[in-house]
């Protein structure tokens, strides 16, 4: 049992290979040198709609705001996050706010999949989408995603971003 325990907390550790300071930049400094920055989306996304609710458009300016995650599929800490955004889904829904989780994945998504089917996921108001070829940091090299909740405007310019475990949700339900 002790062996179990630490394979699954090195597995874990090792699983989330996102490197914080991609090119030299520090996390907090993407808060300022990303606003006004036009998010460009890949056109090779595929939507992945596991609860069969509303697809609606990364594109959509219908939204007044929008959360924007960039996350490994197969990071147990993303993961996490993704839970909590899908906690906050429908009361954001009901103020406008679409959230946008793009994941990206060296395992063709299988892994993300298997959880969403098997319910380790809170139900979400809006579909994820998938970076089936990585593009998306290639199409934005402006914008750093690592560990970020990105506030974008309807025209998907960021305005923000929020450290990935401390989006302030009470907040933007009142924006």
């Amino acid at each position: 049992m002790k062996y179990i325990v630490t394979f699954a907390l090195i597995w874990m550790l090792c699983s989330c290979n996102t490197d914080y300071t991609k090119g030299g930049k520090q996390n907090f400094d993407a808060l300022h040198s990303s606003a006004n920055v036009q998010l460009i989306l890949p056109d090779t996304i595929e939507i992945y709609n596991p609860y069969q609710v509303n697809e609606y458009s990364p594109y959509d300016s219908s939204f007044s705001y929008k959360l924007f995650y960039y996350a490994n599929a197969t990071c147990p800490s993303c993961l996490a996050v993704i839970n909590e955004l899908g906690k906050n889904s429908d009361s954001l829904l009901q103020k406008k706010i679409q959230i946008i989780v793009m994941c990206f994945s060296d395992n063709i998504f299988e892994s993300f999949k298997f959880y969403s089917e098997r319910g380790d996921f809170r139900q979400m108001a809006f579909p994820f989408y998938f970076d089936n070829k990585e593009s998306l940091e290639k199409l934005n090299p402006k914008i750093d995603f690592q560990s970020e909740i990105l506030l974008l405007d309807n025209k998907n310019r960021v305005i923000r971003g929020y450290n990935q475990s401390e989006v302030p949700f009470d907040k933007l339900l009142t924006l």
